[in-house]
């Protein structure tokens, strides 16, 4: 595989840009990787550029536990404990099968069917102040469940 060293910046830039986000350490894992197996000279031309690409993390990461249970529930598709926290600040403790994340209005989501109203919830990731992924297996809601996105979303999978 071979990567230019503007096209392993990019990446760089992407995940530190993603610091704190969903599936930020399995990017940066992914990127290590990358890097280890660029040629010496390419990695050494990646790593010139990335000091010329400055990222301000203004925004406060996430809990890690609470983000990999998250990661952890949407990819073996089980059940999910949360503690959130509503618009109102009224704290709730709610099941959720996972459906799907979303990153909209400057916000990361975590949509799922709510055991406790029996709908669809978009949950804001900055208001689950814990996570527990429990044994149950989740129900398998299909992603249209959520409704249609809005036509400036895309998902990864598109890119």
């Amino acid at each position: 595989m071979n990567f230019t060293d503007a096209e392993v910046s990019g990446l760089a830039a992407a995940v530190a840009a993603h610091r704190g986000q969903p599936f930020d350490s399995h990017a940066r894992a992914a990127l290590v990787k990358v890097l280890s197996v660029m040629d010496t000279r390419t990695r050494e031309n990646a790593t010139a550029l990335n000091g010329r690409v400055w990222i301000d993390h203004t925004d406060t990461p996430g809990d890690a536990r609470t983000r990999h249970a998250i990661e952890q529930a949407l990819h073996t598709q089980r059940v999910l404990v949360v503690d959130y926290r509503d618009r109102h600040g009224t704290p709730t403790t709610r099941q959720l099968d996972p459906v799907l994340l979303a990153r909209t209005q400057g916000h990361w989501y975590l949509v799922g069917h709510c055991h406790t109203r029996q709908a669809i919830r978009w949950l804001r990731l900055d208001r689950i102040s814990a996570a527990r992924l429990t044994t149950q297996p989740a129900t398998r809601i299909p992603i249209e469940a959520v409704g249609t996105p809005p036509t400036t979303a895309e998902a990864i999978a598109d890119l």
